[in-house]
């Protein structure tokens, strides 16, 4: 594993539901008002079901993620105070890592463990290349968008909704970065998203990270 790979792991594990942050994690030194605004927007977001989306924009290495990161641990202890086991679940997916829509999704439903029940592995969309055609890279995405919305809608009845982080949200906006040459082919997850925030039935955020 290399060690942009590793590093990409960690964040994840740190960012999911399933990691435990410490019992108290300071706020960034320097950056304590960004974080708690923040902090201020997922709570708004959270309890009062607002799927408004919110960027946040930086130089690299500026300290955007330590603040969503402490953010989630001021999340995770706000809700743990009233017993609340799951209060939210953190989805995380990179525009640099991604190359297509499909891959996204694919990376995006193995992370809510579903990737078991579909019937075609995430290699078959990741395989796929421009000579194949829009068709299976689009079936192969909204494939995926089906078991992400179902995701959804059982995370708004058990009360626990999904917080989608976006790392370079720009990628998937058509501006280009590492994650696929930019383009039109990577727009289809935002406007998913976008289209899904009018629907009443579903209890999600999105937060995008930007270095642009």
């Amino acid at each position: 594993m290399s060690v942009v790979s590793e590093a990409q792991a960690l964040f994840k594990r740190r960012l999911s539901a399933s990691y435990i942050p410490p019992p108290s994690l300071p706020a960034p030194l320097g950056l304590e008002t960004q974080a708690a605004q923040i902090y201020e927007l997922l709570v708004k977001a959270l309890e009062n079901k607002m799927h408004d989306p919110f960027l946040l924009v930086g130089s690299r290495g500026t300290g955007k993620s330590l603040c969503l990161e402490h953010a989630f641990a001021r999340l995770r202890e706000r809700y743990r105070a009233r017993q609340v086991a799951r209060p939210f679940r953190v989805v995380y997916v990179d525009g640099w890592l991604e190359s297509t829509d499909a891959t996204a999704m694919a990376e995006i439903a193995a992370q809510l463990e579903m990737s078991k029940a579909l019937d075609t592995s995430k290699k078959k969309f990741t395989g796929g290349s421009a000579a194949g055609g829009q068709g299976g890279l689009g079936c192969g995405a909204n494939q995926h968008l089906q078991f992400i919305v179902e995701a959804m809608r059982r995370g708004t009845s058990e009360e626990t909704p999904l917080v989608f982080v976006i790392d370079h949200i720009e990628a998937f906006a058509g501006q280009g970065g590492r994650g696929g040459g930019g383009g039109g082919g990577k727009q289809l997850l935002l406007y998913s998203l976008m289209d899904l925030q009018h629907r009443e039935d579903l209890s999600f955020v999105v937060v995008g990270v930007s270095n642009q």
